[in-house]
């Protein structure tokens, strides 16, 4: 029984009957009700008094209760920390369950698509796990590139240290560690193929040095090899300092760069004349980066088996026809060729050869890729050879300082004699001639168009409404009848959105759907508009009388093509003429719906269109035709034209 001041007695029956036990059970059964009660009522007065102090104004008791947040929010904190490493951890298992094999090619990844940094990933992914670690030492081409540089303060695979002049000993202490990481890296490469760089400096006798030490360590196991001349040089011992890396490297090198920091008028000595001389039956890629190249006798043996050919120049380039005509006729088993001048370089033929110069095309029989980008010589970039095999075909006419119907002539003229059968074009800066370039290419299934902003959005539009309208002209022959896929960085608008919305739609209608519309970038989509009710039915060819009712449609223009008039778009914003209430539905639909019922693939950045739900999904998937985003017109090679 309960006191008054809350104390209990409870008597136990010394009865062992099982009557006696069941009512000293329910007795305490009682009891602890009892002090549930009390329990509860203590804590409601605690509750009403510690919310009196927390709306006092004593600062101990408001600093009491801002300590006691923070220990809640830290709390709360760590609880979310714990849940994010799980989830790390949980999103990592994987790949800790995937056999040494496979992790061992997923490593190698970023060094066959010759990703940057590679060191980086190098050393990165050997300090993820103690089984990575294992298996990034076991890889060999994690480590199969090294550095010869003359100056101590430049380790080779480190971010430059700052040096103070307090510490004279720093020099010597980072040239070690320098030494020591190389050393590490060639043994950990075992026998792979290694990609070297030296850094050549002004100076003839530690450029030698550095030259000694690569043709000792790791000459012979050097196929992919970077000269990096930090000071143009026109030095007569240029040759002499190199010569011993030629003799160990020329019979299995398969690529070499060369590169300097300027680019000199001309090689007036000739003092890389024989290093161009020099056989290398195994060499597939060359990189000519600011480099001197011979002005009379251009012979260059080094590019007789050579797949690939980049030149690039800067500011104040020399590079005239001279210097074009005898890399072309050395280099008849090309690939590929990329040409980017960033000035103007024309300059008129040597005295010797001023009157009796008269180049003959070249012909380039396995050329299948031509990159050019230029300044001022367009006109002759393609007026010294021929390629009858040509696919891909790209232009860059940022840079061009002369109107495009001065160079349209020598390119319509490629075009004539070669024949190429040309499936990707991609054209950065848009300019005028495009849509009638494209008419003199109907095996193209790739067209790009980058970096049409600005001034260049309106030629890109006029080229999009050009292709629409062709379907309609009276021969009844479209520009690119193969087409696949469209490309562009340019952004969306109104204008354009309905522009490419009527190019994809009358391509389908006519049976030339195009299966891919790609954008560079993912954005938002705010535009709807209204789609028609019922197909919308498309002009056909005019026939001879000026009175039937399909002449009243439109005229047709100069070039053989409806005018504008004679095609109205299929789509557009919400009506305000009341005749339109009846043909379009009653809501609007977004645009990019719309655009993805018209062709196969819609794609933006790394997400794709699903009709289904009508959902931007996520696709890693990164197609051949896509890749042209990050990588043309793009210096891969390293070096960047000043």
């Amino acid at each position: 029984m309960m006191s008054a001041n809350h104390h209990t007695t409870l008597v136990v029956p010394n009865d062992p009957s099982p009557a006696a036990q069941l009512r000293l059970r329910f007795a305490h059964l009682q009891h602890a009700v009892d002090l549930l009660g009390m329990l509860n009522s203590v804590m409601d007065s605690t509750v009403a008094n510690r919310r009196n102090i927390t709306h006092s104004t004593d600062p101990d008791v408001k600093l009491s209760d801002d300590a006691l947040a923070m220990q809640k929010i830290e709390a709360d904190l760590a609880k979310r920390f714990r849940g994010l490493t799980f989830s790390k951890n949980e999103a990592l298992a994987f790949s800790h369950r995937l056999p040494d094999d496979i992790l061992m090619h997923i490593f190698q990844i970023p060094f066959e698509e010759e990703w940057p940094n590679q060191v980086r990933w190098s050393i990165t992914m050997s300090h993820v796990c103690g089984k990575w670690r294992r298996i990034a030492i076991r890889t060999a081409a994690l480590w199969a590139m090294v550095c010869f540089a003359a100056r101590p303060s430049l380790p080779p695979h480190v971010p430059v240290v700052g040096r103070t002049r307090y510490d004279v000993g720093r020099k010597r202490h980072q040239q070690q560690w320098s030494n020591a990481q190389m050393l590490t890296f060639l043994l950990r490469s075992r026998g792979a193929g290694l990609a070297t760089e030296l850094k050549i400096g002004p100076e003839p006798e530690t450029s030698t040095s550095v030259v000694g030490r690569f043709v000792d360590q790791c000459a012979s196991r050097t196929d992919n090899l970077t000269f990096t001349f930090t000071k143009t040089p026109a030095h007569p011992r240029t040759m002499e300092i190199i010569a011993p890396c030629m003799d160990v490297l020329a019979c299995h090198l398969r690529r070499l760069k060369i590169s300097f920091p300027t680019f000199t008028e001309y090689d007036m000595g000739g003092h890389m004349a024989p290093l161009f001389r020099t056989a290398m039956p195994c060499l597939e890629e060359v990189v000519f980066h600011n480099v001197p190249l011979s002005r009379h006798n251009g012979d260059y043996r080094m590019l007789a088996n050579c797949k690939k050919l980049s030149i690039i120049a800067g500011g104040h380039a020399y590079f005239s026809p001279e210097v074009l005509i005898p890399l072309l006729k050395s280099g008849q088993q090309l690939r590929e060729l990329r040409i980017d001048i960033s000035t103007s370089w024309l300059m008129p033929p040597g005295p010797s050869t001023q009157d009796t110069f008269c180049p003959e095309r070249v012909l380039m029989p396995h050329l299948t890729k031509y990159v050019v980008a230029t300044a001022a010589w367009m006109e002759r970039a393609f007026e010294y050879f021929a390629a009858p095999k040509l696919r891909w075909l790209e232009m860059d006419t940022e840079r061009c300082e002369i109107p495009p119907y001065t160079f349209d002539a020598p390119v319509y003229e490629f075009l004539e004699v070669s024949k190429p059968p040309i499936e990707t074009f991609i054209i950065r800066h848009v300019s005028t001639f495009v849509l009638h370039l494209l008419r003199q290419l109907p095996t193209i299934r790739h067209i790009a168009f980058l970096s049409a902003q600005a001034e260049y959005g309106a030629a890109y539009k006029d080229v999009l409404y050009g292709m629409t309208q062709s379907i309609f002209n009276l021969e009844g022959k479209p520009i690119c009848p193969k087409l696949e896929s469209w490309a562009t960085d340019l952004e969306l608008d109104e204008a354009h959105l309905y522009k490419l919305i009527d190019f994809t739609y009358a391509r389908n209608m006519h049976g030339y759907r195009v299966d891919r519309v790609i954008f560079k970038d993912r954005f938002t989509w705010h535009m709807k508009l209204h789609r028609p009710a019922s197909p919308m039915s498309s002009p056909s060819p005019l026939s001879d009388d000026s009175g039937s009712p399909q002449s009243s449609a439109g005229s047709p223009g100069s070039d053989g093509m409806h005018t504008e008039e004679g095609y109205e778009a299929s789509y557009r914003l919400p009506p305000t003429p009341e005749l339109w209430l009846d043909y379009l539905e009653p809501e609007p639909v977004r645009g990019d719906k719309l655009l993805a019922q018209e062709v196969g693939q819609l794609i933006m950045g790394s997400y794709m269109y699903d009709l289904q739900t009508d959902h931007w999904e996520h696709d890693p998937v990164v197609r051949e035709e896509e890749r042209f985003f990050d990588e043309s017109m793009t210096r891969r090679d390293g070096f960047v034209a000043s």
